[in-house]
């Protein structure tokens, strides 16, 4: 059965299993506190042995997706056979519905078996996102106009996020749909972050000027970079220009992905498949107790009226 578990438990059971940040309580908490959301984390064993783990957000009697470009940390034993996954994540699911009137996850590229969410009335979102491999090809444009950039005396840093760094991705942010109530709790988050080194700015400067800036956050467990926001001024070439530094100086730091967290978008989608990324599927699952309850009760009605005739 699933049960929740204290942060200490689940730093005992999932340590060795799970050395992503998105799993570790640190990280963790700084989104529940930024957010002000409850951090719930879930379990189910067999014989001490973790065979599924999940750590969610709540918000009242919601379980919450607490940030726009991060997925729900999942985690099951791939040992399991299939009928063994459909046991364990039906429980999940059963668990979910049961403890919370709605239920909102980002589940991980990885999860591609939905059968469980789907079976109990959850409605699923297909999204995409870029993977790049940072000693994969680019497109020859790129190159271009990195070198471009150069002429026109572009120059690059990987910094501390800063409050002017923060303050101007957050305002690209608001163009894409961020709420004056969101603002505060993503400046909280960011600014937390990046005091515990989870997070970088890549930076373009013209005559020491900040005219780019894309957040990053770091999974150094995992070696993978996930590009959450960019920031840029009017400049033709400094969205190349960053993107094209982050990928050398991720091959020098030795990461082996990099996350370009959406691809859904299709101006910005178009922008980054120049940089020859793998198009990757994500679903994000939801689930209503009303919007449960009236389907079931039309069903029953459908059902009533049928067996009238």
């Amino acid at each position: 059965m699933i049960r929740e578990i204290s942060e200490n438990t689940w730093r005992q059971l999932l340590t060795s299993k799970c050395e992503s940040i998105f799993f570790n309580p640190d990280f963790l908490n700084v989104v529940s506190k930024s957010f002000d959301y409850k951090l719930h984390y879930l379990v189910y064993t067999e014989g001490g042995n973790v065979v599924l783990a999940a750590a969610v957000f709540s918000k009242k009697d919601k379980i919450v997706i607490p940030l726009a470009f991060t997925y729900t940390p999942i985690y099951y034993s791939e040992s399991i056979s299939e009928r063994k996954y459909l046991i364990v994540f039906n429980h999940l699911v059963k668990y979910l519905k049961a403890n919370w009137s709605d239920v909102s996850l980002r589940l991980p590229i990885t999860l591609t078996d939905l059968r469980p969410f789907i079976w109990a009335g959850f409605r699923t979102r297909l999204r995409y996102t870029y993977i790049k491999a940072p000693d994969g090809d680019i497109h020859k444009s790129v190159s271009k106009n990195y070198i471009r950039g150069l002429n026109e005396g572009l120059t690059f840093k990987v910094e501390n996020p800063s409050k002017t760094t923060i303050e101007k991705n957050l305002l690209f942010f608001k163009n894409y749909g961020l709420s004056a109530s969101s603002h505060v709790s993503y400046l909280n988050f960011f600014t937390h972050a990046a005091q515990r080194d989870y997070l970088i700015s890549f930076n373009a400067y013209k005559s020491e000027q900040l005219i780019s800036s894309n957040l990053v956050l770091i999974d150094r467990a995992t070696k993978t970079l996930y590009t959450l926001l960019l920031y840029s001024s009017n400049d033709k070439y400094s969205h190349t220009f960053i993107y094209k530094n982050g990928i050398d100086w991720a091959i020098k730091e030795r990461f082996a992905s990099i996350d370009y967290c959406g691809a859904n978008e299709e101006n910005i989608a178009i922008f980054k498949s120049y940089f020859n990324p793998e198009l990757r599927q994500y679903v994000v699952v939801t689930y209503s107790r009303k919007r449960d309850f009236m389907r079931r009760f039309k069903n029953r009605l459908i059902s009533m009226v049928q067996a009238m005739f």
